[in-house]
């Protein structure tokens, strides 16, 4: 018996091959993959790879290589069944009896496969005659070169049932066609035709690079204006991203994946160097969608119209999103500037504003609060405790507990900052809808203690820096003790285990009991005095930002030892006046 195709690839998106690995074999980041001693071959050096964007790991010294499924069958002496089996739970997932299916049924499948390829070389070739004409000076219009014409596989679907003829003519049955999604049938005279006619043609593949289904952009008018595939025994439009498999590698290189909205504005991005767009198929994004980009990034970018509707779609994703958030992994967002998107931009000459928009996102937490009190009028306490409400709501949605909490503390201090703000300000004035600036906020705080803060939010959330500036975190001069012993803790769990994400550092350190000292560090407060500590930043952003503070503090410790030095030799000699005179010299 076997497995169904469709099976395979929900069960292998759902599970983070060094999750299952890891168990086994102690692995640790190197760039954009992890590596650790192979555990089918004796080695002192580390060879065996493991990519959690692709999927797969492999060995370079005994030359092992699949994917999870691969693993648990080796490394535990199953069968193939056997190992799915076990994986299914893991990915929340219990295969029924129908997903395992007969030898004729996989025929059948890959008979579907044949067809979609071929349906696909003869749009190809007749986008290429003097039939595809229009839907060539379309594509000249939007400025879509030959090459991204080829390397997309665009095409031209024709009136007056073509590819059916053609592939009646190729030997492929109807019932195949119809089973492909590429033939729809009249119920009342059951007679079948051609689904997409007068279409320029888009091919839908899955992660694998093989065509699962078709979109088409009808040319003139009518509607609907674009088509899809319907779903079949290889098409579930909810488990897919179109132009996923060309995206995974430009994204894991960059570290970064653009969400848009549609086939033209991934292709024209792709086109102008962006290779790392890709695009829901007309639908929000489901959670399938969402490991999918959590595979390629912890921070994808979601890239909507900068107009109302933009925005609303732009919550209803933030809020759909919020159960199934984990320590680590969130979004981010960006709005174009209204009646723009991406194609547009690019063909008026505003590449580099985009990819300006791109490297600037808002992070998830920042856009459910602006967009919350956008929809909030302010004027009543009974308006503030429904912003409060409405807020504290959309944090309940979060099922991790520990992620939960994080949110609560950050909205409930950003709350008690944004109102005090105001009553500091006086009374009877109207208070906006806005965010406030760090320099209206004058907090009560030692900045000492802040900058040191800083440098323990930057390691918590990029732990693999810890080993990198071991001695400088030792070197911290620390008067609080509780902040002393979670440094000691957060060594002590790095020498331990060294390839510590943070999420796992997180969960570790909240179990010890840090949890209150934790949320006042990985906090918005801190953020904004050091947006380089914030999760999902370059790395190299991160090590640059550290430095500049660490050293900042480190000749603020040399000052004040001047300073006490001075004021130990001359207490006796010199009177307050000139002592402070001194002082002020010495900081200047």
């Amino acid at each position: 018996m076997a497995i169904s195709s469709e099976f395979l690839d929900q069960l292998k998106s759902r599970l983070q091959l060094s999750s299952i690995i890891g168990t086994r074999v102690r692995l640790k980041r190197k760039g954009r993959y992890m590596s650790g001693l192979c555990p089918f071959h004796s080695e002192k050096t580390p060879s065996f790879t493991v990519n959690d964007a692709q999927g797969n790991y492999h060995c370079f010294g005994c030359g092992a290589h699949g994917d999870a499924i691969t693993f648990i069958q080796l490394s535990e002496n199953m069968t193939f069944t056997e190992a799915v089996e076990k994986l299914a739970p893991l990915a929340g997932m219990s295969p029924p009896p129908s997903s395992f299916t007969s030898k004729e049924t996989v025929q059948k499948i890959k008979d579907v496969y044949d067809t979609l390829e071929e349906a696909a070389s003869f749009f190809q070739s007749v986008l290429r005659s003097n039939q595809g004409q229009e839907a060539r000076k379309y594509l000249d219009r939007r400025c879509i070169q030959p090459e991204t014409r080829e390397r997309f596989r665009l095409g031209f679907a024709p009136d007056n049932n073509a590819l059916k003829t053609y592939l009646l003519a190729r030997g492929h049955s109807e019932q195949r066609l119809l089973e492909a999604g590429l033939l729809s049938k009249n119920q009342e005279e059951s007679y079948t035709y051609d689904r997409f006619r007068h279409r320029l043609m888009f091919p839908v593949w899955d992660r694998q690079g093989r065509i699962i289904a078709f979109g088409g952009r009808l040319l003139g008018s009518g509607d609907p204006k674009y088509l899809n595939s319907p779903e079949t025994d290889v098409f579930h439009k909810g488990s897919i991203l179109y132009g996923y498999h060309l995206a995974r590698r430009p994204a894991q290189e960059a570290q970064r994946v653009v969400v848009c909205e549609g086939y033209m504005d991934v292709i024209a991005l792709h086109q102008a160097g962006i290779e790392y767009a890709v695009a829901p198929l007309g639908t929000a994004l489901t959670e399938n969608q969402m490991t999918l980009l959590w595979n390629l990034t912890p921070t994808p970018v979601l890239c909507f119209d900068g107009d109302a509707p933009g925005q609303k779609a732009a919550l209803r994703t933030a809020e759909r999103v919020l159960p199934i958030l984990k320590a680590g992994y969130s979004l981010q967002y960006v709005h174009l500037p209204e009646g723009e998107d991406p194609d547009s931009l690019i063909r008026g000459g505003s590449l580099s504003r985009l990819k300006d928009i791109f490297e600037n996102p808002t992070p998830l937490a920042d856009l459910l609060w602006h967009q919350t009190l956008k929809a909030t009028p302010l004027k009543t306490p009974e308006d503030r405790a429904k912003f409060e409400k409405t807020l504290m709501s959309l944090v309940q949605e979060i099922k991790d507990p520990l992620l939960r909490n994080t949110y609560r503390e950050t909205f409930r201090n950003r709350l008690f900052e944004f109102f005090h703000s105001h009553k500091r300000r006086g009374t009877g004035k109207k208070i906006q809808n806005n965010m406030i600036s760090p320099a209206q906020v004058k907090p009560n705080f030692d900045p000492v203690y802040i900058q040191q803060k800083i440098l323990f939010a930057g390691l918590l959330n990029y732990p693999q820096l810890i080993e990198e500036y071991y001695e400088y975190f030792l070197e911290l001069d620390i008067n609080l003790e509780s902040l002393r012993h979670l440094r000691d803790d957060i060594i002590l769990k790095i020498n331990e285990n060294s390839t510590l994400d943070a999420s796992l550092l997180y969960h570790y350190l909240y179990s010890d009991g840090f949890t209150e000292l934790l949320n006042d560090i990985l906090c918005e407060d801190i953020y904004r005095h050091a947006s380089f500590a914030r999760p999902g930043t370059d790395i190299e952003y991160v090590r640059q930002g550290w430095l500049e503070v660490y050293s900042h503090l480190q000749n603020l410790k040399k000052i004040t030892e001047r300073t006490k030095n001075i004021d130990e030799r001359f207490k006796h000699s010199l009177s307050p006046l000139l002592q402070a005179m001194m002082r002020r010299d010495i900081h200047n």
